[in-house]
């Protein structure tokens, strides 16, 4: 990596695949698509709702990697890039 060695352990600590072709759903915006994400990944809380937290961790996914203008836009609607980052933050 960058001319230095790197052990394929560390790396898949680090790095990950994203396909081009997507499965996620055109009609929901990016935000939306994310809690989606994140309640697959979790149970349930409260009567359905999300806790603080993971509603700060999508906050944070969201500033990270730059999707803050199209937070409430539709997958359908995002450019390819946007659709790339929004894979990584589903991931």
């Amino acid at each position: 990596l960058n001319g230095q060695p790197v052990a394929s352990s560390t790396l898949r600590k680090v790095a990950a695949y994203v396909r081009k072709d997507t499965s996620l759903c055109p009609a929901m915006t990016v935000e939306h698509t994310l809690r989606f994400h994140a309640a697959l990944r979790k149970p349930r809380h409260n009567n359905n709702q999300m806790k603080m937290d993971d509603r700060d961790r999508i906050n944070l996914l969201i500033e990270e990697l730059g999707l803050e203008q199209v937070r409430d836009t539709n997958v359908g609607r995002l450019t390819r890039s946007e659709i790339r980052r929004l894979n990584v933050a589903c991931q």
